[in-house]
């Protein structure tokens, strides 16, 4: 059973009904549906999040910090199937070992994909397998820490046309931007309060 901090935000997600965080202009061409696993793990009582450095040689977002994820393929069932389609095949996570927790709200990237992300518990300890390929390092990231001042950065950019925010956070070291840092910002959003109540 999951932690009762986990339990609270599996309630949170599981009354919502997923959204579409920002629309890419119209005259764009239509986003290719991808799913991302957004994988939280407890460690002496502290939440953690667990994303992945891309490799050098990858032809998208090379080097980022990213949550295992990609586009859907004909045979998976649903976007939640494609998001642990990935997380098994980058990290050797098995499906059946995920307790998904619910959904977020889908974003649409300047790479012209429209990402539904899941919030899921994993296992820990866990013997993790990184696919070598694409996966540089794994990173087990305190959640809070990305609640710390000065964690955030926030520029804005013009995107197709559109000023966006862009959301950069840095925790022990490592920067988190981009589509992932979007996604993190709005998990954040919605559970800050428990975050909060529930610091030692």
């Amino acid at each position: 059973m999951a932690s009762p901090l986990f339990e609270r935000i599996r309630a949170l997600l599981g009354g919502r009904t997923p959204g579409l965080l920002e629309r890419l202009p119209p005259g764009e061409p239509e986003p290719r549906p991808a799913a991302v696993l957004v994988p939280l793990y407890e460690e002496a009582g502290e939440p953690r999040l667990l994303l992945t450095k891309r490799t050098d040689s990858l032809p998208r977002h090379a080097g980022d910090v990213s949550f295992p994820g990609g586009g859907r393929e004909p045979l998976d069932r649903d976007l939640l199937a494609t998001a642990l389609r990935e997380a098994d095949e980058e990290l050797g996570l098995r499906p059946a070992d995920v307790d998904v927790l619910g959904p977020l709200d889908l974003c649409d990237t300047i790479t012209r994909f429209r990402v539904a992300p899941f919030v899921g518990v994993v296992p820990h300890p866990y013997e993790l397998r990184p696919a070598p390929a694409e996966v540089a390092r794994v990173l087990r990231l305190p959640l809070r820490g990305f609640l710390e001042p000065g964690a955030l950065r926030i520029d804005r950019r013009e995107v197709f046309g559109l000023m966006r925010d862009i959301y950069f956070y840095t925790v022990e070291g490592e920067v988190v931007w981009g589509a992932t840092g979007r996604i993190v910002h709005q998990l954040l959003e919605l559970i800050r309060p428990l975050l909060l109540e529930a610091r030692p």
